[in-house]
């Protein structure tokens, strides 16, 4: 085939076809795809449901207030000064593509789905807990101070 095509004519029909896949290999662009299913619960569950955060989620929490605040208003653009530093590295090309892009819904989409995803992300771990709650406790909550003071 090689003899007959040549390697140009493969090459340039290799490169019109083939393009790779994001850090996430397309994970977030799926969800986004769900989008509109995906918001008939998410503002019941962040109205319903108070995350805490122990150190280093304070950029999280942040942006969890303001989807609430998004969602009680009906805000629909985010605000510029959205923290996004919780951001997964794996994530940030969506939310810099839709910024530099100057596509607001775009951008909502995407920083709305990794709050969801960095908030789950944080309750499987114990960086976020539920205040009340049994599986999603705040892990420290079962820590006996007095213990610790004994055995050091």
């Amino acid at each position: 085939m090689r003899n007959r095509v040549g390697m140009r004519m493969l090459r340039e029909l290799n490169a019109d076809t083939w393009t790779p896949l994001p850090k996430d290999h397309g994970r977030l662009s799926e969800l986004d795809s769900s989008y509109t299913y995906l918001r008939q619960f998410i503002p019941n569950v962040l109205t319903a449901i108070d995350f805490e955060g122990g150190p280093g989620t304070r950029a999280l929490m942040q942006a969890a207030a303001i989807l609430k605040e998004l969602n009680a208003t009906g805000g629909r653009k985010v605000p510029a000064d959205a923290p996004t530093g919780f951001v997964p590295a794996k994530y940030a090309d969506y939310l810099d593509k839709a910024r530099r892009s100057e596509e607001d819904t775009a951008y909502r989409h995407y920083w709305e789905l990794c709050v969801i995803l960095c908030l789950r992300d944080g309750l499987r771990s114990g960086d976020v807990w539920v205040p009340g709650s049994r599986r999603y406790a705040d892990p420290a909550m079962g820590v006996d101070e007095h213990r610790n003071e004994k055995s050091r």
